[in-house]
């Protein structure tokens, strides 16, 4: 290959971390963020550690019509469950949204729909 009279530069590669969010029974949502790394490898970092309203979050949902992420906390040690919404900024770290909303003990599962104007929760 000849570049007449074309400085070479070389090649830039571009990696973008992808965003992980982890829910415990220890009442904790953690943000990880997974990098790729040189050869194909990656890291995982700890960003950051957030209480969760609640003391069981049990299923945490993307919203990506809206970019926000449900947490469902189960409600083990009380009579009701509860959804709280975060919003993730730009550094990975949840910042919670409004106020958890109480709901029968039990939720389990979700997902949004009808273009990110719903949320069906199972319990």
């Amino acid at each position: 290959m000849r570049f007449s009279g074309v400085p070479f530069l070389g090649f830039v590669t571009y990696s973008t971390a992808t965003n992980l969010y982890v829910s415990s029974y220890a009442g904790t949502v953690t943000s990880l963020q997974l990098t790729p790394t040189y050869k194909g490898a990656y890291s995982l970092r700890q960003v950051a550690v957030e209480n969760a309203p609640g003391t069981s979050p049990a299923w945490l949902e993307k919203d990506e019509f809206n970019d926000v992420v449900y947490s469902l906390d189960e409600g083990l040690s009380g009579p009701n469950g509860s959804i709280s919404a975060f919003l993730p900024s730009a550094s990975g770290q949840l910042v919670e949204i409004g106020s958890p909303l109480s709901v029968i003990s039990g939720p389990v599962s979700s997902i949004t729909y009808n273009g990110g104007k719903a949320l069906a929760v199972a319990h």
